[in-house]
């Protein structure tokens, strides 16, 4: 094999760079929120989508049946689905506060207060200009 390694100008490998160590990968909390966010959206949406296709079969089953139940219940489930497309609009705005990086405050200093003597600070204002 040296003289592969020879041939090639390259120094052979030892056992020890051999192994490597394996990486492990912590998410952070912006890539779990995100996570979170694609999972619980989907769900939503899958959810939605279902009971907007329900409420043709409900509006069907209170028509033929004209009890003012049935009218009760289209009613409740209609609120119920208005209620999870506003949740699904609360989503976006809660993952956009997670995810978005904050801006650092710009701490400006506008007063100081010098303590010393009015030489002291004559002294240093003439340093300064």
């Amino acid at each position: 094999m040296s003289n592969i390694n020879e041939f090639f100008n390259v120094e052979e490998i030892s056992e020890e760079s051999k192994t490597l160590e394996p990486v492990v990968h912590h998410p952070t909390i912006k890539e779990n929120a995100l996570d979170d966010y694609h999972s619980t959206r989907e769900s939503m949406k899958i959810t939605i989508d279902r009971g907007t296709e329900m409420i043709e079969d409900l509006m069907k089953v209170t028509k033929e049946s004209e009890s003012p139940r049935a009218y009760e219940v289209l009613s409740g489930y209609m609120k119920n689905l208005v209620e999870m497309n506003r949740s699904l609009i609360d989503l976006h705005k809660t993952v956009k506060e997670v995810t978005d990086e904050k801006s650092e405050l710009k701490h400006e200093q506008s007063n100081f207060v010098f303590v010393g003597s009015t030489e002291s600070l004559q002294q240093e204002l003439e340093k300064n200009k």
